[in-house]
């Protein structure tokens, strides 16, 4: 069982809690982090290790964001330190940046421009990321910008890298890209385009068959069908690229280094309206399809995006979301992963100053395209199941307080790669 207290905002890949919108002007936080992990090395080679650790991330934090005549820009950073109790050699300082802007362009089009660098000890995972991000839907609907560290679809590898943090490696993440989304007043015709880019380096020369460089494009046109609703034509192409990924031919011939990758070609159909005064959903239905390099086996299958609210009362709410997409598998013995995500939420207002939320979650992994890393046993699936519930504070403008509680419990194929997990987050920030 895995545990923590801390200062931070994230729960994992499926909970994830909105902050309120950033307002204008300077943001100072101290944040600081806790994790018991009984199962923290999860190896076949842990010898002289200790499976257990406890570790220490205390951290400063800093945001601005300003209103100008042309867009909103916003800039944030953290600077740490991880310090582990059993497994000291892993101690090191960690860091996390990024900057975003959000303009018009015209009297009906929006864009946005964003970036995030994470620097810390591979493993711990990209909870540097702290500065407001684009989320860019496979689907092509509108862009929506939500002050957190909303994942980049197609590029960002959420995965745990679970041999990799027994090794001194320090890991940088850089990922960043823009969006435009242009509409005719009254839904009748709308759209525009993402591209995305993401890099992840390994200090560890025993690590950097981890590398990856990704690129994700993508284009959408809806037209006004049944109106209020909409109808669009979706489609995105993206690549992955492992510029360091070694093929051994056979135990007399040394290593090749190939840059093996994939790529992925995604198109469909989406049809998003509301239903009455309290119901709202969409439903998109594609065509997936992966090339690896080098001659292997594709990988063709449906996928889908569907998503639901329901507000029950001016204070209660419900909302639900499915999703199939093929990500990075940059940490595992792999070439691409499948992942399935559903969730639950609900959202409850208790006065001007209180709101709660409920979140119950699974993300289901198939690693596509396995190749032998030392030491490490070949992932074939694995699934998280995630119930987490939160709660935010905001008295006044000054500051505002969130809590949360999650628990997650994963089964995976091999056993070894099984944890379960409980972690309790409080977030501090005080606008200035």
């Amino acid at each position: 069982m895995r545990k923590s207290v801390g200062l931070l905002g994230t729960a994992g890949a499926v909970f994830m809690a909105c902050s309120p919108a950033l307002a204008d002007g300077l943001s100072l936080g101290a944040t600081g982090t806790i994790v018991y992990d009984s199962n923290q090395l999860r190896s076949l080679n842990a010898t002289g290790r200790s499976s257990e650790d406890v570790r220490y991330s205390p951290a400063g934090t800093a945001g601005y964001s300003r209103t100008l005549g042309f867009g909103t820009v916003a800039v944030s950073g953290l600077v740490g330190h991880d310090f582990f109790q059993n497994n000291t050699n892993l101690d090191r300082n960690h860091f996390g940046a990024g900057a975003s802007l959000n303009t018009r362009a015209g009297s009906r089009c929006s864009a946005g421009f964003n970036g995030n660098y994470s620097n810390r000890q591979n493993g711990i995972g990209s909870s540097d990321i702290i500065v407001p991000t684009v989320t860019v839907p496979s689907t092509g609907t509108p862009i929506t910008t939500v002050p957190v560290a909303t994942p980049l679809p197609s590029t960002d590898d959420t995965l745990p890298d679970d041999v990799g943090r027994l090794i001194d490696n320090r890991q940088i993440s850089v990922v960043y890209g823009g969006h435009i989304n242009c509409g005719l007043p009254g839904g009748r015709a709308s759209f525009g385009g993402a591209a995305v880019r993401s890099t992840l380096d390994n200090g560890s020369a025993v690590r950097r068959f981890a590398n990856s460089n990704s690129t994700s494009y993508s284009l959408f046109a809806g037209l006004g069908v049944f109106r209020p609703g909409q109808l669009q034509v979706n489609g995105s192409y993206s690549t992955i690229d492992y510029p360091n990924r070694l093929i051994l031919p056979g135990q007399t011939v040394s290593p090749i280094g190939l840059n093996t990758g994939v790529k992925i070609y995604r198109a469909g159909l989406s049809y998003s309206r509301p239903i009455g005064a309290r119901i709202s959903g969409s439903v998109g239905v594609s065509y997936l399809r992966s090339v690896p390099a080098g001659g292997l086996a594709p990988y063709s299958a449906p996928a889908y995006d569907v998503s639901l609210s329901y507000r029950a009362t001016p204070r209660l709410s419900f909302s639900a979301l499915g999703s199939r997409s093929v990500l990075s598998s940059t940490s595992a013995g792999a070439l691409f992963r499948v992942v399935d995500l559903f969730q639950l939420t609900t959202n409850f207002i208790v006065s001007d100053t209180i709101s709660t939320h409920a979140n119950v979650g699974l993300t289901a992994n198939n690693y596509h395209q396995p190749f032998a890393i030392p030491g490490e046993v070949e992932r074939r699936t694995d699934s998280s199941k995630i119930v987490g519930i939160g709660a935010s504070y905001s008295p006044r403008s000054l500051y505002d307080v969130n809590v949360q509680v999650s628990e997650t419990f994963r089964s995976s194929n091999p056993s070894i790669y099984n944890y379960n997990s409980t972690r309790v987050s409080i977030s501090l920030s005080v606008h200035v």
